[in-house]
């Protein structure tokens, strides 16, 4: 079955459980949308039970021609099930047992009901990790278990999160979830937001690039590819993000070795980058020059500097550098200011990089990346012992098994 998105090879396989995990945002968020935020667990408890079906039959039966009309039909009749049992909500009893058998959405009502349940899980009331959970479970399909692995939180952490955003919602008018996604450019922000979050999770080289960390990757950009389509391509930092998205799926092979060890952006093989989705992050990029630069457009630029070099000393470091300072101005950030500095290394020199990062200390002194990328430096001005202190204090700064193993790589080169 080829990717929704025509995708190259690097996009995800095909399991029924991914296929589920895309339908399953599909279906619940029409149901969700038609019933309401009181049927919520009822909708839950019934799609969980079509995915069990969906588990017997389809190995042994095929894939149903329409996946999503099955799983959509297969979950109104355990819906009603569960609501006509416990002689509750008789009207909505009697519009499923109305519905069942009509009841047949067209993919612009599918993909409508998803990005109105986007937009009213960015809620401002809600915590960007509270957003970026529901989004999970609730449009992606992905399991308890699955997102706490994801977001390294405990399966506790992530199951009050939901617990809380669903009675959050259900406490809201029933016609929450209606937007004028439109004409709402302050929750387009937060969107945008949740989706950029929801990738770096799943692009976060210390969790990994299992097929999970993959297929989070992939369903943000769906989302965002339905976002765009929406706004009928005519909201350009939708479009920006898009390019950024493209631009960093095509370097995710190639950040991990065969032995499972991080692999820095100096040493990756560029002729392993995936040459389509370059093109693609230079299409969506270059078909939306904007009268205002927003985050998006120049972190986009940014990844596709490094994109169109030949090699890492070959970037056109300086021009990095320039879009650092006016990222910095719109995102003051301690990640950002990071970067920064690691571009006035390889642009003005090791010497003056050190000293930026330096003058950093004191805000930046209790985050692990920090002293990493001190160390590194360090290590190409042939400062060994520094490098090693500033490695070890890294160390200390993290309880991440992944980030422990490649500070320890990079330890045990200095031996």
């Amino acid at each position: 079955m080829p990717h929704p998105l025509n995708l190259p090879s690097a996009a995800p396989k095909f399991t029924p459980e991914h296929l589920f995990r895309e339908t399953y945002g599909e279906v619940f968020s029409l149901l969700y949308r038609r019933y309401g935020a009181a049927h919520q667990q009822d909708i839950e408890d019934a799609l969980q039970e079509a995915f069990y079906a969906a588990l017997k039959v389809w190995p042994t039966k095929g894939l149903p021609e329409k996946p999503q009309a099955w799983l959509l039909r297969v979950t109104q009749n355990k819906l009603l099930n569960h609501l006509t049992r416990r002689a509750v909500h008789q009207t909505a009893v009697q519009q499923l047992e109305v519905e069942k058998d009509y009841f047949a959405p067209g993919d612009d009502e599918t993909r409508d009901s998803q990005l109105q349940l986007l937009f009213a899980c960015c809620h401002p009331q809600l915590s960007s990790s509270a957003q970026l959970i529901f989004s999970l479970k609730h449009l992606g399909g992905f399991g308890v278990e699955e997102i706490a692995q994801g977001l390294q939180q405990s399966k506790d952490a992530v199951y009050k999160s939901l617990q809380r955003s669903k009675k959050f919602f259900q406490h809201l008018s029933p016609d929450f979830i209606e937007i004028d996604i439109l004409a709402s450019p302050e929750r387009l922000q937060n969107v945008l937001h949740v989706l950029y979050l929801l990738f770096n999770e799943g692009y976060d080289t210390t969790r990994g690039t299992s097929l999970l960390n993959q297929e989070i990757c992939y369903e943000a950009l769906r989302l965002t590819h339905l976002l765009d389509q929406r706004f009928a391509g005519k909201e350009l930092p939708v479009r920006h993000l898009l390019s950024l998205l493209y631009f960093h799926l095509s370097r995710f092979e190639t950040r991990v070795d065969g032995q499972g060890r991080f692999v820095p952006l100096a040493r990756q093989d560029r002729a392993q980058w995936d040459r389509h989705l370059i093109r693609r992050g230079f299409h969506f990029l270059q078909d939306a020059f904007p009268a205002q630069v927003n985050p998006y457009y120049l972190q986009a630029c940014i990844a596709s500097l490094h994109a169109a070099a030949p090699s890492y000393p070959h970037t056109d470091w300086c021009a990095i550098k320039r879009l650092y300072d006016l990222l910095l101005q719109q995102k003051q950030n301690f990640v950002v200011a990071l970067n920064r500095a690691i571009a006035v290394a390889e642009c003005d020199g090791l010497e003056a990089g050190i000293a930026l990062l330096l003058e950093m200390k004191e805000e930046a002194s209790h985050y692990y990346l920090y002293h990493l990328a001190l160390g590194d430096l360090y290590v190409r001005t042939q400062q060994t012992a520094r490098a090693k202190a500033c490695y070890q204090t890294a160390l200390r700064l993290t309880s991440s098994p992944a980030r422990q193993q490649i500070i320890q790589q990079k330890q045990e080169q200095l031996i």
